[in-house]
């Protein structure tokens, strides 16, 4: 498996590879981008199973790059902003999970991802998935709006 990590703080960077670590009991490989040009240069020259991306990047915000790149691999957003909750699940986001997040947080939206790819066969993020998840999505919110 690899993975690539957007995350531009390097405590956030340090705890992400301790949790990565732990739940694939350190079987993985990864790359580190702190912003979006270092970001885009990974993913020109590299294939990833997931990403694991901050929203804010040294250089703006990860979505800019999203927009530039193709990316086939599901995204697991960590970010501290919650503003960008609806912009990440119209990229190939999966999870959402806000900062200060837990280790259990972080496994919820790995058991997540498998679950979505078949529990350890990780193939790329097919479009027949993606509109699966952004219709329960918006679903979901439809749903909580009018519940408040």
């Amino acid at each position: 498996m690899k993975i690539l990590i957007l995350e531009d703080e390097i405590p956030a960077f340090q705890k992400l590879v301790s949790f990565v670590k732990d739940y694939f009991n350190d079987e993985v490989g990864y790359d580190w981008a702190r912003s979006n040009a270092e970001g885009k240069l990974f993913l020109e020259s590299n294939a990833y199973d997931i990403i694991l991306s901050d929203i804010q990047l040294l250089d703006g915000v990860s979505f800019d790059l999203y927009n530039e790149v193709n990316i086939d691999a599901p995204i697991i957003f960590c970010s501290a902003h919650d503003e960008y909750l609806f912009q990440a699940f119209n990229t190939n986001g999966i999870a959402y999970i806000l900062k200060p997040y837990t280790q259990l947080d972080f496994k919820k939206a790995l058991e997540k991802y498998q679950a979505l790819f078949n529990k350890g066969d990780y193939n790329s993020l097919s479009t027949k998935h993606l509109q699966t998840l952004k219709l329960r999505y918006k679903k979901n919110i439809t749903t909580i709006k009018q519940d408040l």
